[in-house]
């Protein structure tokens, strides 16, 4: 009976973060829809303003031929005004004088018949008439995309090995860069480009999809030590790992250019950082929080005290029902639930001072001991080591971070270096 009670308590805590999975899914689609109406209004507005542009060159031309008109016509009927008054003044005068008036007179006459006839009754003409077939475009059109909806319940999968199928080096240094690459932390944002954490440096620097930079920050005196993405196009960034520099740094990634918008001050140090479900997850050396949004304290949801650093990184499942340690001090992964609890704890050999975390789609674990230059791969449950998937043969050198990153899935390797290592995975 308790067994099944425990069972449903899971079965229900399950269902509620599906109902905030949902929630946050509902808010993405209603931005994606939003932001395609702000492209379509940006369109409309260039097309407006283009044709507004022609509209006015049209009426500015018009306009400046009808004034010349009237100018030259006023000055016709001045000038024949004049002659008209010498000629009755000059009527008692000599012949000549009277016949070269007239003379004049005869010019100015056809002079105005031609400034009159050139005009007509109406020889111009402005107006708009609007091109049907952005009105017809409109009309034909149902829906502005299409929207998709299902349920797929949880099913266990079987724990995928994954196998090294290539890999490259990819240069990520700059020429600003006074010291050798340190990446501690990064993240891949949702359209396909990198933010990585370049402690070494002190920089935060923006990538785009083939690791060609597009931005960078420098943020010093600040340390930026792990990085999450929270929105279409924001990042928060962890300043280090010492008690002097205790804030997370909220950038903007907008337009490909890394700008500061916000700093939120904790109380604690600032090691690793992740978003999930409007919540910032936030470690110091030894505990694990949750901050809401806006850095407010919501909980103490870990905290073990035995050591120095027992929380250098971590990485929350996908379904978010467990959350993996890396604890540098013991040379462990620890596995908890979503409470807090500890389920599993992970040691090896060759897990010497582990750093690097990531969580790959079937849920298997990636993590990496730095003394060991060694990355593994260890089952969903924090329990078993599956494979090792590279090392210092592989160029593997000081490694402190690491990503999985898909289509195609590839691991991606951050470490005391001028390039990050990408292993390509089958």
């Amino acid at each position: 009976m308790n067994e099944h009670l425990r069972k449903l308590d899971d079965f229900t805590r399950e269902r509620t973060d599906d109902i905030d999975k949902l929630t946050n899914l509902h808010h993405l689609a209603q931005e994606s829809l939003q932001k395609l109406r702000e492209k379509i209004n940006k369109l409309i507005d260039k097309l407006e303003k283009d044709c507004a542009c022609r509209l006015e060159e049209m009426y500015k031309k018009l306009d400046e031929r009808l004034h010349e008109k009237i100018t030259k016509g006023m000055l016709i009927r001045e000038q024949m005004q004049i002659l008209l008054t010498t000629m009755k003044e000059e009527e008692n005068y000599a012949e000549t004088l009277a016949f070269l008036a007239y003379k004049k007179s005869q010019d100015k006459l056809l002079e105005s018949d031609d400034l009159l006839n050139s005009m007509g009754k109406s020889q111009f003409t402005i107006s708009f008439k609007a091109n049907p077939e952005v009105e017809s475009c409109l009309a034909q059109l149902e829906t502005l995309g299409e929207l998709q909806t299902g349920v797929q319940d949880w099913v266990k999968e079987q724990d995928h090995v994954y196998k090294v199928t290539g890999s490259k080096a990819h240069k990520i240094s700059v020429k600003s860069d006074k010291k050798v690459n340190e990446i501690w932390g990064g993240c891949q944002l949702t359209d396909g480009s990198f933010v990585l954490a370049d402690t070494g440096n002190q920089k935060v620097k923006l990538l785009n999809s083939q690791f060609i930079l597009k931005s960078c920050m420098d943020i010093s005196p600040m340390y930026p030590n792990s990085v999450c993405q929270i929105s279409a196009q924001e990042v928060a960034v962890s300043t280090g790992c010492d008690n002097d520099r205790k804030e997370i740094w909220l950038i903007s990634t907008k337009n490909g250019w890394l700008t500061l918008n916000d700093r939120l001050k904790l109380d604690h140090i600032c090691g690793c950082i992740a978003f999930r479900n409007g919540h910032l997850f936030v470690s110091s050396n030894t505990a694990l929080y949750v901050y809401t949004q806006s850095g407010h304290v919501i909980s103490k949801l870990h905290e073990d005290t035995s050591g120095k650093v027992t929380i250098h990184n971590f990485a929350i499942s996908h379904d978010g029902r467990r959350i993996y340690i890396t604890n540098m001090d013991k040379h462990q992964l620890i596995t908890l639930d979503a409470s807090g609890n500890k389920l599993a704890t992970f040691t090896d050999p060759k897990l010497k001072r582990p750093t690097g975390i990531c969580i790959a789609p079937n849920r298997t674990i990636f993590v990496n001991g730095y003394d060991t230059a060694t990355v593994m791969q260890v089952d969903s449950n924090g329990k078993t080591k599956l494979s090792t998937v590279a090392n210092h043969a592989e160029g593997v050198y000081g490694p402190y971070s690491l990503m999985f990153v898909q289509n195609p899935s590839r691991l991606l390797v951050g470490q005391v270096s001028d390039t990050i290592l990408s292993f390509e995975l089958s």
